[in-house]
């Protein structure tokens, strides 16, 4: 930073130069920037991650959507047929945890094999 220093008369007399060190500053400003560009790219990733997670979720429910009328479908074939007009069906798509196997047992699921409400 420059001062000047007058004379009586208004002319400059001297000039006082005063040195101020900014690499402190500079290494911060620099650093900021690399902060900055590192912030941008995280926040690019995310919104990619979003973006996926949004179309997997979208084609898991397409899949399950799927399954629902295939199992639809099953359970009309199978009603069809004269042999299963009083047989309970019931579909099982995963391994079901014990609540279900009860509540399913005390709805009428009493009279099929073990392996469809209890596994192998």
């Amino acid at each position: 930073m420059n001062s000047p220093v007058l004379r009586p008369d208004g002319g400059i007399q001297y000039i006082i130069h005063r040195v101020e060190d900014v690499t402190e500053f500079v290494r911060l400003k620099r650093k900021g920037a690399e902060a900055s560009k590192l912030a941008q790219e995280l926040q690019v990733r995310t919104e990619q991650m979003e973006a996926e997670t949004f179309l997997r979720a979208q084609e898991v429910q397409e899949a399950n959507r799927k399954l629902q009328t295939a199992n639809e479908e099953l359970v009309h074939a199978l009603r069809a047929r004269p042999e299963f007009d009083r047989t309970p069906l019931v579909l099982l798509t995963a391994k079901a945890d014990d609540e279900l196997r009860v509540r399913l047992l005390w709805e009428g699921g009493a009279g099929l094999p073990d392996e469809a409400l209890f596994g192998e």
